[in-house]
């Protein structure tokens, strides 16, 4: 089994691929079985570590669903 990281244009992971055979792709890295992809990223050389930024609140979307549940709980007290 080989294992690989397969990588986006800035060197994200996309996916964790364990694979039947070698695979020569410029966005397929090997890697050993038991590194932690997390919070990683490929940098053309090497492995360096971040931390990924938190998700931002969208005050669009937290009204709506609030607007929502709003009416569901109106429209069970009628």
């Amino acid at each position: 089994m080989f294992r690989y990281a397969q990588i986006d244009e800035n060197g994200y992971i996309i996916s964790d691929s364990h694979l039947s055979s070698v695979v020569e792709a410029e966005n397929m890295i090997p890697l050993a079985p038991d590194f932690d992809l997390r919070n990683k990223r490929w940098n053309g050389t090497d492995w360096e570590t971040y931390e990924p930024e938190p998700e931002p609140i969208r005050p669009d979307k937290t009204q709506a669903d609030m607007d929502y549940l709003k009416m569901m709980i109106g429209g069970a007290a009628e």
